[in-house]
């Protein structure tokens, strides 16, 4: 399962929130430096740290993270070379984000990582979901990720257009 998870990150850009899983009090900008081919650490505020609590999904949000997912990838584009973008850049994604009803580009990636998990559990067999919680709900900095019932049912509600984004990466 957690090979998985790591695939399913790698696709979503976010490889290294389960790749620094070791790791205790992660910040987010040290996961995403890690993570090949997206923009990393540099479009991550100092400070900003993993979730602790968990990371709640509604059927809006991910509505809302499914409109975005273009615009906010054609804005990321100059940056996937893993070119350091300036303080213009990190401020231009962060308004774009919000027109999209996200606080901040980290709230937008922590999203993504949120609604990922849950669709990669949506193709596990249901019996099979409780031991893999239980795994993933072990492992530092993964916690607030484990997908719960409600997350579940909220990609469940947009499950085509979730599966087009994650399945076509």
């Amino acid at each position: 399962m957690i090979d998985a998870l790591r695939r399913l990150a790698y696709r979503i850009g976010t490889a290294a929130l389960i790749a620094a899983v070791p790791a205790t009090a992660l910040s987010v900008s040290e996961a995403m430096a890690q993570a090949p081919g997206f923009p990393g650490g540099a479009l991550m505020p100092e400070g900003a740290t993993m979730p602790t609590e968990p990371y709640t999904l509604t059927p809006e949000i991910v509505a809302n993270f499914v409109s975005s997912y273009q615009p906010i990838m054609d804005a990321l584009a100059p940056y996937m070379d893993n070119s350091t973008p300036g303080p213009d850049a990190v401020a231009a994604l962060n308004d774009a984000v919000t027109s999209y009803g996200f606080s901040s580009y980290v709230d937008w990636v922590l999203t993504f990582t949120a609604i990922g998990t849950a669709y990669q559990f949506l193709q596990i067999p249901a019996d099979q979901r409780p031991a893999m919680m239980a795994m993933i709900a072990a492992q530092p900095g993964m916690a607030a990720f484990t997908p719960t019932d409600d997350n579940m049912a909220a990609v469940q509600a947009h499950y085509d257009d979730v599966a087009a984004i994650i399945d076509n990466m």
